[in-house]
């Protein structure tokens, strides 16, 4: 991909499965390639040699240095791994101030919040989905590019791989179910939108969502009062 032009290359959640010493030998050669050929990787592992098992996801940078590192803090129960402490990590570059969460973390409002607060231009989202949250998993993740107002690049070994812009366009969208089942890769090979815009979201939170929520408690109380007298 680097050699057809990618700047950066995203792999999906999980890319990098196994031992703590095949982890460590794939994250070394990965840093020698993006050094190798001048790209930024997002590279996604899970460490089965830890107790529990950690799953993490790095992004490498043209000089091989490994500059953000993110451990999964959604469904770890699920999945029986390490549980981060939903801190976003950012890195400042050519292409924006990057940033990078896993699948499941996506489903936190309240934590993907700090990337607008942080005017993160472009978020990775590496994934991995069943059949049945495939659509409405990709979905919550689009709801979060529109909340802070950032584009987001999220890619899927199985599941729904999307890019939106800041408005929650999509740009690009591979179901690879239906991929698979016809024998392609799932590939994004994809001019991805990159820039911050303000929104309210990552000031305000749910604050609107839990006014109305007062409003409609307010209102069926006022209705019930109504209907004894």
């Amino acid at each position: 991909m680097a050699d057809e032009g990618a700047n950066i290359v995203v792999l999906q959640e999980g890319a990098g499965m196994g031992s703590s010493e095949q982890v460590e030998k794939l994250i070394a050669d990965a840093s020698a390639l993006a050094k190798e050929k001048n790209i930024y990787i997002v590279l996604p592992v899970f460490d089965l040699g830890k107790q529990p098992a950690e799953n993490k996801v790095h992004i490498i940078d043209p000089n091989g240095d490994v500059v953000l590192t993110h451990v999964k803090y959604g469904g770890n129960d699920f999945e029986g791994s390490l549980k981060g402490d939903g801190i976003l990590q950012t890195i400042d570059t050519p292409y924006g101030k990057l940033s990078a969460i896993i699948c499941w973390d996506a489903d936190f409002p309240n934590a993907v919040k700090q990337a607008g607060e942080q005017n993160v231009d472009l978020l990775f989202v590496p994934s991995n989905d069943w059949l049945e949250v495939k659509d409405i998993h990709a979905g919550m993740a689009t709801f979060r590019a529109v909340e802070n107002g950032m584009s987001i690049f999220r890619q899927t070994g199985e599941g729904v791989s999307m890019v939106t812009n800041a408005y929650g366009k999509i740009i690009n969208r591979v179901d690879m179910f239906e991929e698979n089942a016809s024998g392609f890769t799932g590939i994004q090979n994809v001019q991805t939108p990159i820039g911050s815009v303000n929104t309210l979201y990552p000031s305000v939170g749910d604050g609107v969502g839990n006014v109305m929520l007062l409003g409609l408690v307010g209102l069926l109380i006022g209705l019930w009062v109504t209907r004894k007298k």
